[in-house]
């Protein structure tokens, strides 16, 4: 009996301050309820005021704006400023790519083939930022050839072929033969293995893209 006038006590309560609401309300036919009242009136089980839930739109652009501070280090320090100016348009401003082209003065095509090219390079190094040579050393040692472990640390050291070939005084063609045989060899030891498997996708983002570490964009911007 005394749970039941409780809870009509607090029902009527609860009216009271909705009508409170409507009486101090410019607009009658709407009203916002300060969460404070909802909290009073709503209590879970634990008798804990019920709080607000974001909404899933909330609740992804919370977790894309933790992602993006993730990866903030890696844009800054790693895009080429072109590039750093379009990623941040695009994801931290939600800016549309036709939007992002007046601004820079580019077409809504070449917005694309930047905005394509930086995502690659962000993808790239969030693989690579864990991988240390030292372990990388370790793990393929006996695994490719000794020539094919040098050009390997090399090229994910400097992404350069010509810089490596340089380095070892050969041809470019040979340190790339050197890298496609070590990628072999890396893909071949997998199944026994499937740590290496980092190393393979590592090795293959960089012949896919080997102009990750290219700087180039428009002058001037």
């Amino acid at each position: 009996m005394v749970l039941l006038f409780a809870k009509i006590v607090m029902q009527l309560n609860y009216k009271h301050d909705i009508i409170s609401e409507i009486y101090h309300s410019k607009n009658k036919r709407e009203i916002t309820l300060d969460n404070t009242i909802v909290e009073k009136h709503f209590l879970n089980s634990n008798k804990i005021p019920v709080r607000y839930t974001p909404t899933l739109k909330e609740e992804l652009t919370s977790i894309k704006k933790e992602r993006l501070n993730a990866i903030k280090d890696i844009i800054d320090l790693n895009l080429p400023e072109l590039e750093k100016k379009i990623i941040r348009r695009a994801y931290y401003d939600n800016m549309k790519q036709e939007g992002i082209a007046k601004i820079y003065g580019l077409s809504q095509e070449m917005v694309s083939y930047y905005k394509s090219r930086a995502e690659r390079r962000i993808r790239y190094y969030i693989k690579a930022k864990n991988i240390s040579l030292d372990d990388m050393r370790i793990e393929l040692k006996g695994v490719v050839t000794r020539k094919q472990l040098e050009a390997l640390i090399m090229y994910f050291k400097h992404h350069n072929q010509n810089y490596i070939a340089n380095r070892f005084g050969v041809t470019q063609s040979a340190i790339s033969s050197r890298l496609k045989l070590g990628l072999k060899q890396i893909g071949k030891y997998i199944p026994e293995n499937p740590f290496l498997q980092r190393y393979h996708d590592i090795f293959s983002d960089l012949f896919l893209y080997n102009s990750l570490q290219s700087k180039q964009s428009r002058k001037g911007i």
